[in-house]
C-alpha cells in the first residue's frame, strides 16, 4: 500500500489537471433561443408603438427606411486584443486584402432582405462555359436550379477593358452582395479594383476554387452559399457578423437552423481566440449577451492591475519637508534618510535640493513681478522737450 503522502500527491495532481481542462466552448441552445425571443419582443413591441408617429400623433401610413433595417441581426464578438492583432494574417502586409471566412450550418444569405446578386470572377484562362443564359452552362443551373442570384461573370480581361472607367467599375460593384474570386487571381483584385474595394466586405475578393473545372467553380459557389459567409478583419476587437433579417426565421426550421448557426459561428471563434463576450442585438434593439469569458476578463483585470501598479512604482511618491525656513520635495529614500539624519547636518546632507529650490522660488518671484512702465506724465514730458 503506498504511503499517505503519495496519495495526496496523486490527489493534488488530479485537482491541477482538472483545473487545466478547457472549458467548454458551446453555448447552451436555451440561451440563444432566450435570446431570440427576447429581440422578437422587442422588435413586436418597437412595431407597434412605431404605427403611430410620435411628433403629429398621427398613424405612419408611409414606413421610414430605417423601419427596414430594424430587424438586422448581428452577431457581436468581442476579443480581448484587435483581431488585426491576434492572427496570422496579421503578420503579413496582404492583411487589409484578405477576407475571414466562416463556417456555417446552413445558408445565411437567403435571410438577408437587401442582399443583390454574386459577382464571379474567373481566369482568362477557362475554356468552360460560363455564360448564364445558355442552359447547358454550369452557371445557368446553379441560378435557375439551386437558386443562386448570380449577376455578372466577368474575367481579368474586362476589368481591365468594359470596367475601366471608375464609373463602370463603381456600379458593378454596386449591383453586387459579394465577390468570390478565383483563387489563382486573387492578387491581380487589389490593382483592377483598386484599394478602396477592399474597405467593405460587399467589394472584397473572397477567393474560391475553379482550377479549369466548372464542376469545381459550380461546387465552390454552392458551398459558399449554403455553408460560408464572411467579415473584414476588424481594426479593433469587436467583430459584427450579419445573420440576416430576424423576421425572415418564420418557421421552426428556419429558427432551429439559426441557432445551430450561431453555435457554430461562435464555437468556431471562441476555440481560435480568447473571446471576451458575444452579444446579438438587432438594429436599435439592446445587445443581449449569450456569451461571457470569465477567464478572459479575469486576465484583463489583472492586466490592468498589473499596468496600474506598474505605473505607480515608476512614479516616484515626493514629500515635501522644510529645512531652515527653505521648502524642499524628497523623495521615498531621501525621505528616509532625513527621518535618521541628525538635524544638525541636514543642510549639509539637502545641500544641492536647497539651492535648486531657492533656484525655483527666485525664478518664480522675478515671474510673478509686474513690468514696469513710463507713466503717462512723464512721457509727455519727455516729448515736449524734444
Amino acid at each position: 500500500m503506498p504511503p499517505k503522502s503519495s496519495k495526496a500527491k496523486k490527489a493534488s495532481k488530479a485537482a491541477a489537471s482538472q483545473k487545466q481542462q478547457p472549458v467548454s466552448n458551446d453555448i447552451p441552445e436555451k440561451r440563444i433561443k432566450s435570446a431570440i425571443s427576447g429581440l422578437e419582443k422587442y422588435l413586436k413591441k418597437e412595431d407597434d408603438s412605431e404605427k403611430v408617429n410620435e411628433k403629429t400623433g398621427k398613424f405612419k401610413l408611409i414606413d421610414d427606411d430605417e423601419d427596414e433595417l430594424k430587424d438586422k441581426l448581428q452577431l457581436i464578438i468581442v476579443n480581448n486584443v484587435p483581431f488585426n492583432e491576434d492572427t496570422d494574417v496579421s503578420k503579413t502586409k496582404k492583411a487589409a486584402f484578405k477576407p475571414l471566412t466562416i463556417t456555417t450550418a446552413s445558408s445565411i444569405h437567403n435571410h438577408i432582405s437587401e442582399f443583390k446578386k454574386i459577382l464571379v470572377i474567373v481566369n482568362d484562362t477557362v475554356k468552360f462555359n460560363t455564360d448564364k443564359e445558355d442552359e447547358t452552362s454550369s452557371i445557368y443551373k446553379l441560378i435557375n436550379e439551386d437558386k443562386i442570384p448570380i449577376g455578372e461573370v466577368i474575367t481579368p480581361k474586362k476589368l481591365k477593358t468594359l470596367y475601366k472607367p471608375f464609373e463602370n467599375r463603381r456600379q458593378l460593384l454596386a449591383d453586387h452582395s459579394f465577390i468570390l474570386c478565383d483563387d489563382s487571381i486573387v492578387t491581380m483584385m487589389p490593382k483592377l479594383l483598386g484599394g478602396k474595394a477592399f474597405n467593405k466586405i460587399s467589394s472584397t475578393p473572397i477567393p474560391i476554387r475553379v482550377r479549369h473545372s466548372s464542376t469545381t467553380l459550380s461546387t465552390s459557389i454552392k458551398n459558399f452559399w449554403n455553408k460560408k459567409t464572411a467579415a473584414k478583419y476588424p481594426n479593433g476587437a469587436t467583430l459584427n457578423i450579419n445573420l440576416g433579417n430576424l423576421l425572415t426565421y418564420t418557421t421552426e426550421d428556419q429558427k432551429h437552423e439559426l441557432v445551430e448557426n450561431i453555435k457554430i459561428i461562435s464555437k468556431q471563434f471562441l476555440d481560435k481566440y480568447m473571446i471576451r463576450s458575444i452579444f446579438l442585438k438587432s438594429n436599435f434593439s439592446p445587445v443581449i449577451p449569450i456569451f461571457y469569458n470569465e477567464k478572459s476578463l479575469k486576465e484583463l483585470i489583472k492586466s490592468k492591475e498589473a499596468a496600474k501598479s506598474e505605473e505607480e512604482t515608476n512614479d516616484v511618491i515626493k514629500e515635501k519637508v522644510e529645512i531652515n525656513g527653505v521648502e524642499i520635495e524628497l523623495n521615498a529614500f531621501n525621505r528616509a534618510l532625513y527621518e535618521i539624519a541628525n538635524p544638525e547636518e541636514l543642510e549639509t546632507i539637502f545641500k544641492k535640493q536647497i539651492t535648486s529650490a531657492q533656484k525655483r522660488k527666485a525664478e518664480d518671484v522675478e515671474e510673478d513681478k509686474p513690468e514696469t512702465k513710463t507713466p503717462a506724465k512723464k512721457q509727455r514730458k519727455s516729448v515736449k522737450k524734444a
